[in-house]
């Protein structure tokens, strides 16, 4: 398994821990960036190493993992991951949730 400063930088994930609120709000804006033009197997690594930050025992590591995975989420937003994903629940082709839907 890789690291997450393997994906996204030794900067990053280094920012993304410290006890500065914005280094890790900026390191998470960097997250976003990554996960927004990153392909699906990439997107799983993040989110998997995200959530071993989540259950860290260090409370800046945790706050890190939770700001990094609010920004992939943001970054999934546009992603057509998550179309893929719906699209496997529902049963339908990617062509028919290609749209976004009206809420």
């Amino acid at each position: 398994m890789s690291s997450l400063d393997s994906i996204v930088g030794v900067a990053v994930a280094k920012a993304l821990t410290n006890t500065s609120y914005e280094k890790r709000k900026q390191a998470a804006l960097e997250l976003e960036k990554v996960v927004k033009e990153a392909p699906k197997d990439r997107v799983l690594q993040i989110l998997i190493l995200l959530r071993d930050y989540v259950e860290s025992p260090t409370a800046n590591v945790r706050k890190g993992g939770l700001i990094g995975l609010a920004a992939a989420a943001i970054g999934l937003d546009t992603h057509t991951f998550l179309r893929t994903v719906k699209s496997s629940e529902n049963g339908t082709s990617s062509q028919q949730t290609s749209g976004k839907s009206a809420r």
